[in-house]
C-alpha cells in the first residue's frame, strides 16, 4: 500500500492512514512521542473556535477574556482566566501537546472531547490562579497562522511563546507569570521560561531524552530488523542536519520529507541539559501509568537540574485522568476515556507549586 501526500492531506483519507498505521503497532505508538508539527496536515480538518467575546476585568470579579497576540504571519488567539481578586494573581502559560489540539486540548482527530488544558485551567482558576492557553498556529482559531509544514521548526514555536509570556510579564494584574508546558511542549516551555525569564516552570507528562532516542528505543522491538536499520539510518542523518534522500513508505507518516526539517530542529535539544539552563523555580510532574511518555522520562529530566521538584501521580494516565477510573485497555492507548476529571494530586502539586513562585528581581 503506498500512503502519499495526497492521501494524507485529504481529510476523507485520514482513515486511510490510521488503518495503515495499525499495520504496525509502532506507528501509533511513536504519533503518542513524536511532535506537534508531524500532524500538522491535520489542522486544516480542525473546527475553529467561536470568538470569545472579551470580559472587562474588574479586579475582584473573575472574568474570561478573549486575547489576541499578532505575528509577523498573522493573528493568534486564546483564553485568559482570571480570578476574582483585588490584588495581583500568579499566572500559568499552558501549552498543549504535540499533535493539533486546540487550546482546550481537543482534536477532529478525537472521537470524544478530551479537555484536558480547559479543566486544568478551570482547576487552577479555582485555587485562585489566572491562566492563558493558546491555539497553536495552524490549529482552530489560529489556524490561518501558518507556514509551509517543511518551514516549521521547535524555534518558532518556541517565539510564539515567548511573545505570550511577554504579553503576560507587561500586565499589571499578574504577580508572577509561571510557563507549563505538556507533552513535548514541555521542551518548548522550557526554551521559552529560560528566554523570558520567567518566575516558574513546570513539565506535565514531558520527556528527558532527545527524541531520537525514545522513537529508536520504541522501534527496535516492533520493527524486522531491516527496517529498524533504515530507520537508523534516517534519524542518523537527521541528527547530522542532513535531509535522508528517501524514505520507506511504511515510516512516510512519521519521517517524510517535509518534516524533517522540524525534526532535525527538534534533535538539536536534549531536554536533561536544557532545564539544567534554568534558574528559576521548576517542578516536574508525572503520571506511574503514563504509557505515552514513561515514567522514567520525568526522573532523566529531574535530574538536569538539582533545583527541580520531581512529582509523581499516582494512577495518572497520560491523559491526565485516573488509571482506576477507565478500563486497563482504554488506558493504554491515547483514545482512552476523556469523562473523568483531571487527577487532583496534579492540581494540587502544580496550584502549591505556583503559589510558592516569587516574582524574580530584574
Amino acid at each position: 500500500m503506498m500512503v502519499t501526500m495526497q492521501t494524507l492531506r485529504n481529510p476523507r483519507n485520514h482513515s486511510i492512514t490510521y488503518r495503515f498505521a495499525s499495520l504496525f503497532p509502532f506507528l501509533c505508538v511513536a504519533i503518542c512521542t513524536v511532535p506537534f508539527a508531524q500532524c500538522m496536515l491535520y489542522a486544516a480538518q480542525l473546527k475553529p473556535q467561536s470568538n470569545q467575546p472579551e470580559q472587562r476585568f474588574t479586579g475582584t470579579t473573575a472574568a474570561t477574556q478573549a486575547m489576541a497576540l499578532p505575528t509577523t504571519t498573522g493573528t493568534l488567539y486564546g483564553t485568559l482566566e482570571i480570578p476574582a481578586s483585588s490584588t495581583p494573581v500568579p499566572v500559568v502559560l499552558m501549552m498543549a501537546g504535540h499533535i493539533p489540539i486546540d487550546r482546550n486540548g481537543n482534536s477532529h482527530l478525537y472521537a470524544d472531547s478530551t479537555n484536558t488544558m480547559k479543566y486544568l485551567a478551570e482547576a487552577l482558576l479555582r485555587q485562585g490562579i489566572a491562566t492563558l492557553r493558546y491555539d497553536k498556529r495552524g490549529v482552530a482559531q489560529s489556524s490561518r497562522v501558518s507556514e509551509e509544514e517543511e518551514h516549521l521548526t521547535v524555534d518558532m514555536y518556541v517565539s510564539d511563546a515567548v511573545l505570550w509570556g511577554k504579553k503576560l510579564q507587561e500586565d499589571k494584574r499578574f504577580s508572577t507569570v509561571t510557563v507549563l508546558g505538556y507533552d513535548e511542549s514541555s521542551l518548548i516551555a522550557m526554551i521559552a521560561a529560560k528566554k523570558l525569564s520567567a518566575d516558574g516552570y513546570v513539565s506535565v507528562a514531558g520527556f528527558g531524552r532527545p527524541m531520537q532516542e525514545i522513537m529508536l528505543e520504541n522501534c527496535k522491538p516492533r520493527f524486522p530488523a531491516y527496517l529498524f536499520k533504515q530507520t537508523q539510518a534516517i534519524i542518523s542523518s537527521l541528527e547530522q542536519g542532513r535531509m535522508a534522500d528517501s524514505v520507506p513508505t511504511i515510516l512516510y507518516m512519521i519521517l517524510r520529507p517535509t518534516i524533517q526539517p522540524y525534526m532535525m530542529s527538534l534533535f538539536r535539544y536534549n531536554p536533561a541539559k536544557e532545564i539544567g539552563k534554568l534558574s528559576m523555580p521548576c517542578l516536574v510532574v508525572h503520571g506511574t501509568k503514563d504509557y505515552q511518555m514513561l515514567p522514567q522520562e520525568a526522573t532523566i529530566l529531574a535530574q538536569g537540574n538539582p533545583n527541580v521538584r520531581l512529582a509523581f501521580v499516582e494512577g495518572m494516565t497520560h491523559n491526565l485522568r485516573d488509571m482506576n477510573q477507565e478500563p486497563a485497555k482504554a488506558a493504554k492507548s491515547r483514545f482512552a476515556s476523556f469523562q473523568n476529571p483531571i487527577m487532583p494530586k496534579l492540581i494540587s502539586d502544580v496550584s502549591e507549586f505556583v503559589k510558592t513562585v516569587r516574582k524574580k528581581k530584574p
